[in-house]
């Protein structure tokens, strides 16, 4: 078998045009943002562009698309998780904090419990 043709040399212009304008117009952004943010030093904070390429005709990069919806749905459920501790330690903060303006010395619920 021959291998597939190379795709039509637009496809690479648009490609090349892409990148171009996301390094002049994007990047420069991201980077002052980033560093008012004072996330310099940290790039999970920073921004992230995938570009990828499929074709419906062969199926061509489905594959990378499918990794890509998945990984927002982990991320997703990662973001949910957080907020559940988050949550649960509140609740974990609000409990202790009751329980320490509740709290009788053992001869203040004797005294309690007898006039009762």
């Amino acid at each position: 078998k021959e291998p597939p043709p190379p795709p039509p040399t637009t496809y690479y212009n648009l490609q090349s045009q892409l990148q171009a304008l996301m390094q002049q117009q994007l990047e420069p952004h991201v980077t002052s943002q980033s560093r008012q943010a004072g996330h310099s030093s940290n790039p999970s904070n920073l921004l992230l562009l995938q570009v990828i390429s499929t074709s419906l005709k062969d199926c061509f990069g489905l594959d990378r698309l499918h990794q890509f919806i998945y990984q927002a749905y982990l991320y997703r459920k990662q973001w949910d998780a957080r907020e559940m501790l988050r949550q649960i330690q509140r609740e974990q903060q609000l409990q202790l904090q009751q329980s320490s303006l509740s709290q009788l010395s053992y001869a203040d619920f004797l005294q309690k419990a007898h006039h009762s």
